[in-house]
């Protein structure tokens, strides 16, 4: 009789999930791709991606996650998690390097150097300011009036805007790719659950052949930052049972 109402209670929870169109187009995206990409033993993750994509933002609901650093101030997107998989642009670039297949295929979005985000910030903050200065009303007119003071501030303004524009256009050069890559992470699915899954699948091939105890909670827990996170395992396969009606219908 228990058995039999627990049935009841999780048929009624999983049909009582609803999601939107676009969500369930998320979860199918991630379950298709999850059906291709295969494991050394021959396990495929298309539940398990397809689940983890409900975990790590709703299908979709939420694609800019650890956006907030420990002083509460906002993350620039080159440091938050990003898209249906949450996946930094740091991982993701691990992962196309890592893999010849999509490094052939991606390997164009690469910036092969250390990020300039932090510097190009930086800099765009003082180009903006000396903008500001050169486009000052009041400045401007005392210039117009032949202040000396005026006349000297705005020469030296105008100087360090053209300093600073050359090394905005060069900044803006370098982290064109991390740009690209940023947006395809935000705004493609595929790309996201290819990603996503080939990361998962190396963390999967990585405790079998350690010989590890269960490989499968380990990998999933480990693609949210630890080999022992059971607790993020179990949520992806609560959600499986989610994902399952869904493909089903």
């Amino acid at each position: 009789m228990l058995k039999i109402l627990l049935g009841i209670l999780i048929s009624t929870f999983t049909y009582a999930y609803t999601l939107s169109d676009e969500q369930i187009e998320k979860l199918k995206v991630g379950y298709t791709t999850g059906k291709t990409i295969v494991a050394d033993d021959g396990t495929t993750f298309e539940n398990t991606l397809a689940a983890m994509a409900g975990v790590e933002s709703t299908w979709g609901v939420n694609i800019i996650g650890d956006k907030y650093d420990s002083s509460g101030k906002l993350k620039s997107l080159y440091e938050s998690s990003l898209g249906v998989y949450q996946i930094k642009l740091s991982t993701a670039k691990l992962t196309i390097k890592r893999h010849k297949d999509l490094y052939k295929k991606y390997g164009k979005l690469l910036y092969e150097g250390n990020s300039v985000y932090l510097k190009y910030e930086k800099n765009k903050k003082k180009l903006d300011y000396y903008k500001s200065v050169l486009e000052n009303p009041i400045w401007l007119l005392r210039k117009i009036k032949g202040e000396p003071k005026a006349i000297a501030t705005m020469k030296w303004a105008n100087r360090e805007y053209n300093k600073h524009k050359r090394i905005h256009e060069e900044l803006s050069r370098k982290g064109h790719r991390d740009v690209k890559l940023i947006n395809k992470l935000l705004t493609d699915h595929k790309f996201s659950s290819t990603i996503a899954g080939y990361y998962l699948r190396d963390m999967y091939n990585h405790a079998i052949k350690k010989g590890w105890s269960k490989p499968y909670k380990r990998a999933v827990g480990r693609y949210n930052g630890g080999w022992n996170n059971m607790t993020y395992a179990n949520k992806v396969i609560k959600k499986i049972r989610v994902v399952k009606n869904f493909i089903k219908n």
